[in-house]
């Protein structure tokens, strides 16, 4: 797989990032653009970094390899083309290219979890390090499950965008299922589960009470899948219970892992 995939990874993230903020910054003169910017920010730049990063820390923390550099390689080359082709069909309206880049989008995400499956078929390798405190075994099985549904939404969210392409809604703003499911379901998921892996073991700081973290996984066990379902069906009720939810989820998050950012070696 060689040393360049994870640098220029992020390297392709970081320009599909400026391209989308350059386009919002037209968004005044042709609010239609915005369309085309939120895909490209997701697709193109959020969805490349966490590959990047789970590249990266996966293999380590399993003490495994992929299985298949060529399929890894192929995960990250889908989803930036496929980002990239639905910008451009949004940019000119053109449908075809939309529906080409969504298609590649959810090959990727089939290639990331077919890549996370082939990578723990293998026997691990080597004595496990040890750990940096007594509770960490513990906040490592929660880090897990936020990595397993994080794989859940990215799939989610990557089906309802080619969905999409052939079902208009006639109610609920799917649109917005389709963000909610790549940002606070993917993106947010898969942050937690790797600051729960790493913070303890890179800072040399004790995790505290494991209450926060209980209550942040079952949070968002809870809220993600209400917010989904009050979005898709305009259910005003239920999202006045999922938002909440997970706005008290994801502040339990912050406050658990600011003491351990600033002591950020």
């Amino acid at each position: 797989m060689g040393q360049r995939l994870v640098p220029l990874t992020m390297i392709a993230a970081t320009i599909a990032l400026a391209v989308a903020a350059m386009t919002a910054g037209l968004i005044v003169e042709h609010p239609t653009r915005w369309q085309a910017v939120v895909p490209l920010a997701v697709l193109g730049g959020i969805a490349p970094m966490i590959y990047a990063v789970n590249i990266r820390v996966v293999p380590v923390f399993s003490r495994r390899q992929w299985r298949s550099p060529r399929l890894v390689q192929a995960q990250v080359l889908l989803m930036i083309a496929g980002a990239w082709l639905v910008y451009a069909g949004r940019m000119a309206e053109n449908d075809p290219l939309i529906t080409v880049g969504s298609f590649a989008a959810l090959a990727s995400g089939i290639c990331f979890m077919a890549n996370i499956a082939g990578l723990f078929r293998q026997p691990a390798r080597g004595a496990s390090p040890p750990l940096p405190h007594d509770n960490q075994k513990r906040v490592d099985r929660i880090a897990i499950v936020f990595t397993r549904i994080s794989s859940l939404y990215l799939l989610t969210g990557l089906s309802i965008g080619v969905l999409l392409r052939f079902w208009e809604p006639d109610s609920g703003r799917w649109d917005l299922v389709w963000a909610h499911a790549m940002l606070a379901g993917f993106m947010l998921s898969m942050a937690s589960g790797i600051c729960y892996h790493v913070l303890s073991r890179w800072t040399g700081r004790a995790w505290g009470s494991l209450v926060p973290i209980r209550l942040h996984l079952i949070g968002t066990l809870i809220g993600m899948p209400l917010m989904l379902i009050a979005l898709a069906f305009d259910l005003e009720r239920l999202f006045f219970v999922a938002g909440p939810l997970m706005a008290l989820s994801v502040a339990l998050f912050v406050a658990t892992i600011v003491p351990f950012l600033v002591r950020m070696p």
